[in-house]
């Protein structure tokens, strides 16, 4: 019998361990906020109604309201910072929360504070000593230092706003107060400052902060705390981390990840030596994701993140320099004009010869060099607009590198740049223009004049150059442009005259088939995989003489079940001769 009661006692307190949930922990301080918290205390005398707080809304939290202790009839709170402190501490201690949500009397009508104050000076409560001791509260802070509010601010805001008929905003720059609501959202948000780490025994994930105007109806206060606490937790349970891998032909080491979500907030990481990265704190929803490396790599897409699970593959495109995008037939003649004041050399390209280019990056000025660089002072600019119509606007400013005359001058744009539809309707004008002791303003192929690509600047006014100065021909001016070169997808089958060789599908979950075709005879056939560290981690088809495997169609899966997310290479190798293709295990 004592071995049976042994037993129902341990299953016992293992179901209630099992059943154990995180605790948001409400705290209020004069009226309304004891009223609209009410129903989460658990405590009969405060709340006769029942605890309302166990799984609430089934959101995965138990919710609990702690307010000091006020007479039930007058509703007056025990005004004293001894006690705050001490029922504070030991309400942690007993609900250890994940989530702190103070409210207290102020401005409102329902101001949501980014901090608390540390005070040394604070107004004095009803009973002896009248204030905080230790004052300030907290001595690993110095006085009037603040702690951060970090509950989701802005999405609280909204929340409310929208579900709510109360004026709902943030408080940026104002003091949070001196009495009794900021001692309280004090010690909270110094709660969840001890306990940020994600592996402490009692983790803290969020803790702040909000004034509330006492002539609220407690109907809307009510409504807006219970606003309040929903929106934090579906916050929270939005909330994720996402994995990714980047493939890429170019070291990673400079590479940048971009994740832009509908609001325009953006979320940026850089892959490690494998191009591997983790984003912490990611909410679910659509992103624009872009990916550089370097300037000759480049990825574009929208990604859905909807899952706990999803995993973010980025195969970023080779870009290659294509033909330059000019007027100018050749640097034929070297152009030299005593003008008297400053001259820019430029060239417009209107909606119709950059529309092809839409999909491609703008890299770079290229020019023949009219004089060597260590003789003048160069200027190279980057516009939106057309000079003839006076509508430019001044995109960058390019700095060209070090150079000889004659010589081709690449000059890069300060990052890598797509067209945008302003540009496309718009235009482009490239200009450049030298201090020149020789008085060389550039090179022109000396052919019929393109009215856009024969512009030139004297002083501040725009000209045709061969109508106004007799300048013949088209300056030499181009713009760089880099366009993608598919590199091979996964899917596809490598194929020779001797083997052809795949995988489906690609990228998988558990398992793939690897599928070959041999057409030549071989002494022998291996089938290794390598990760992508390039270790061989798996060896599918030992080396075998059977002519009936090495000539014909073979087929062998692959089980993945034992191996973790990411990029792996299946290489087969059949006489003299190696195939490697690329698969992505993804779980």
């Amino acid at each position: 019998m004592k071995k049976t009661l042994t037993g129902i006692l341990f299953l016992i307190i293992l179901f209630n361990f099992l059943e154990a949930r995180p605790v948001v922990m409400l705290t209020g301080y004069w009226s309304p906020t004891s009223e609209m918290i009410y129903r989460f205390s658990p405590d009969p005398i405060l709340n006769p109604d029942g605890w309302i707080g166990e799984n609430w809304e089934h959101r995965g939290y138990d919710v609990y309201a702690f307010f000091p202790a006020f007479d039930v009839y007058t509703r007056e709170f025990e005004v004293d910072y001894q006690a705050t402190w001490n029922d504070f501490w030991a309400r942690t201690e007993e609900f250890h929360p994940e989530i702190i949500i103070s409210f207290g009397a102020g401005d409102g009508p329902w101001e949501i504070e980014t901090r608390a104050i540390n005070r040394d000076e604070w107004e004095p409560d009803e009973i002896p000593p009248y204030y905080p001791t230790p004052n300030p509260p907290d001595s690993t802070m110095e006085a009037d230092g603040a702690r951060y509010a970090t509950l989701p601010l802005e999405y609280i805001r909204d929340a409310v706003s929208e579900q709510t008929n109360l004026y709902t905003w943030i408080d940026y720059n104002d003091d949070p107060g001196d009495f009794l609501c900021n001692f309280i959202a004090y010690l909270g948000m110094w709660y969840q400052n001890m306990h940020a780490p994600e592996d402490d025994e009692y983790y803290c994930r969020a803790a702040g902060f909000i004034h509330v105007d006492d002539l609220i109806d407690i109907d809307e206060a009510t409504l807006a705390a219970e606003v309040t606490l929903r929106s934090t937790l579906i916050y929270f349970a939005n909330l994720t981390e996402l994995q990714g891998s980047v493939i890429a032909g170019a070291p990673l080491e400079n590479c940048l990840v971009t994740l832009t979500d509908e609001d325009g907030n953006v979320y940026e990481t850089t892959p490690d030596e494998n191009g591997d990265f983790l984003i912490e704190d990611i909410l679910f929803g659509t992103y624009s994701v872009t990916a550089i490396a370097g300037r000759y790599y480049y990825y574009q897409d929208e990604f859905v993140l909807d899952s706990h699970d999803d995993f973010l593959l980025i195969e970023m495109e080779e870009y290659t320099l294509t033909d330059p995008l000019t007027y100018c037939q050749g640097a034929n003649e070297l152009i030299s004009e005593d003008i008297g004041a400053f001259i820019l050399s430029a060239a417009y390209f209107p909606t119709e010869m950059l529309s092809p280019y839409q999909d491609y990056h703008l890299n770079s000025i290229l020019f023949t060099a009219p004089e060597n660089s260590d003789d003048c002072t160069d200027f190279v600019f980057f516009y939106r607009g057309n000079p003839m119509e006076n509508n430019l606007s001044l995109i960058q400013t390019v700095y060209p590198p070090d150079y000889q005359q004659e010589e081709l001058v690449e000059a890069w744009l300060n990052d890598i740049y797509f067209l945008s539809e302003e540009d496309l309707q718009a235009g482009l004008t490239i200009a450049y223009g030298l201090n020149s002791p020789n008085n060389n303003i550039g090179y022109s192929d000396n052919t019929v004049s393109n009215p856009n690509g024969n512009l030139i600047r004297v002083g501040q006014t725009w000209y045709h150059a061969d109508e106004e100065f007799d300048i013949q021909g088209n300056w030499d001016l181009r713009l760089g442009f880099y366009g993608v070169t598919a590199i091979d997808s996964s899917e596809e089958i490598i194929s020779t005259n001797d083997i052809k060789l795949a995988n489906f599908p690609n990228p998988f979950t558990v398992s793939t088939t690897i599928s070959f075709d041999v057409t030549q005879y071989s002494d022998f056939v291996t089938l290794d995989i390598y990760n992508i560290k390039g270790q061989k981690v798996a060896t599918l088809y030992p080396s075998l003489c059977h002519s009936e495997l090495v000539q014909g169609r073979g087929e062998i899966i692959w089980n993945a079940s034992k191996f973790s997310s990411g990029i792996y290479f299946y290489r087969l190798t059949t006489g003299q001769d190696s195939f490697t293709k690329k698969m992505i295990l993804k779980k």
